[in-house]
């Protein structure tokens, strides 16, 4: 790829930046369920009340999964910078588009294999049944 030394510190910074970010919101969301499992079990609630913390505490362990995830692929774009090899699709081998490299700093992928890997990820993911007798499952033709 053919960046420049200043542009690869550019990337580099931003790359830095949101590590730093996610990282931020990582701690905070582990403090706030440590917090939360120390109050939880003191605590009696009704029904609805626990049903909605759950569901709270769910959410931020799905965005602090995710969040891990992405500082992972972070650090692998780094140390593409550091190797030199950052920019270049993991799959084709071919010089990631700058467009995208400058939208997706972390981009491991062009477009094209980004592309077919989303699609066979979709292939592959199974289908969920809705439950019987839900409304999307009923006919709403006049019988």
């Amino acid at each position: 790829m053919n960046v420049t030394n200043n542009q690869l510190s550019g990337f580099r910074t931003r790359i830095e930046l949101e590590m730093s970010n996610l990282s931020q919101r990582t701690n905070s969301i582990r403090h706030e369920l440590l917090q939360t499992a120390e109050v939880q079990p003191t605590v009696l609630r009704d029904g609805l009340d626990h049903a909605k913390e759950e569901t709270d505490i769910n959410a931020r362990l799905d965005l602090n999964e995710r969040d891990l995830g992405h500082t992972a692929h972070l650090h692998s774009a780094l140390d593409k910078i550091t190797l030199g090899t950052y920019g270049c699709c993991e799959r084709c081998k071919k010089t990631i588009d700058m467009r995208r490299m400058t939208a997706q700093p972390a981009a491991a992928l062009c477009v094209g294999c980004q592309t077919r890997a989303e699609k066979a990820r979709k292939l592959e993911q199974p289908t969920r049944e809705l439950p019987r007798g839900s409304l999307f499952n009923r006919s709403f033709a006049h019988e």
